[in-house]
């Protein structure tokens, strides 16, 4: 009596368990999808000065990093070697195309990189920010398989 007891405890945890991760990944797909993107920010091809403010490794000794400085006004998130060499840089600007053709552009502040999920699509990098549209919030930054800059969104 005492064993069916148990068996039955532990196959109720279990069962909550499993609800409660798919309640999970529901939550966060719904999250995701109310992100305000894509945007591709820019290239950017000038000297970085200094320590980065946040970093985060990924696969392969590589790792992304972010720089806050004097150069532009804007973050500048680079994808570094196992050596520490920048293999591409890019500025984090959202922008948006209005109706009249006019673009509009926001500012990302105090980015920190908080977390990575891999994916058969590639990497998604977890932030937190503060952001002109969205006050104090989260986003992720979208890398391809290839390690490449896809694009980034942000919660408002």
């Amino acid at each position: 009596m005492k064993r069916k007891f148990v068996t039955g405890v532990l196959i109720l945890v279990v069962g909550l368990l499993v609800a409660g991760w798919l309640v999970h990944m529901q939550s966060r797909k719904y999250w995701e999808a109310t992100l305000q993107g894509p945007f591709y920010g820019r290239e950017y091809y000038g000297e970085l000065v200094g320590e980065p403010t946040s970093c985060i490794d990924l696969f392969g000794g590589r790792k992304l990093c972010i720089y806050h400085g004097v150069y532009c006004g804007d973050p500048v998130l680079t994808l570094q070697d196992a050596s520490g060499s920048n293999l591409w840089a890019r500025l984090l600007i959202p922008e948006t195309s209005a109706p009249d053709g006019t673009v509009r552009r926001g500012r990302v502040n105090h980015v920190k990189l908080r977390g990575v999920h891999s994916d058969n699509a590639g990497l998604k990098v977890f932030i937190s920010c503060d952001w002109d549209w969205g006050g104090n919030e989260a986003g992720i930054i979208y890398i391809n398989p290839d390690y490449s800059f896809q694009n980034f969104a942000l919660g408002w």
